[in-house]
């Protein structure tokens, strides 16, 4: 049985470029991801990881309702989480947490197109 990871996350915020490189990881570890919406889950943490037999999670920073999934609810449950792009207020204390940095981001994608010496250049 694969360990299964759960990747919490919320429906209004694009995830989809950052959950590709998550699954990508987990198959080369033989894990299972699954893919929790919080504002549609309408379980708590509790019955979400004994549901999944959980052996982790990460939790993007960008809930709507970040107080489900504070550090003490998966402390209780002794249950790893990797917070994603955290915000300081939700999550005070100890955390492990991963942080985007645009600014390097957008100095690489930058220097990228630069390269490329293309006349023309559209920003989305």
């Amino acid at each position: 049985m694969n360990d299964t990871i759960l990747y919490i996350y919320d429906q209004k915020f694009s995830v989809e470029q950052r959950l590709r490189g998550v699954f990508a990881f987990a198959r080369t570890r033989g894990w299972l991801v699954e893919r929790v919406e919080a504002s549609r889950a309408n379980l708590s943490m509790e019955r979400l990881a004994g549901f999944w037999h959980a052996q982790g999670a990460i939790v993007e920073g960008g809930l709507a309702n970040p107080a489900d999934y504070v550090p003490s609810v998966f402390g209780r449950l002794r249950l790893p989480v990797v917070y994603c792009d955290d915000g300081e207020s939700e999550f005070r204390g100890r955390r492990t947490s991963v942080r985007h940095d645009s600014r390097e981001t957008t100095m690489t994608a930058t220097r990228a197109l630069l390269d490329l010496h293309l006349p023309h250049y559209a920003y989305i």
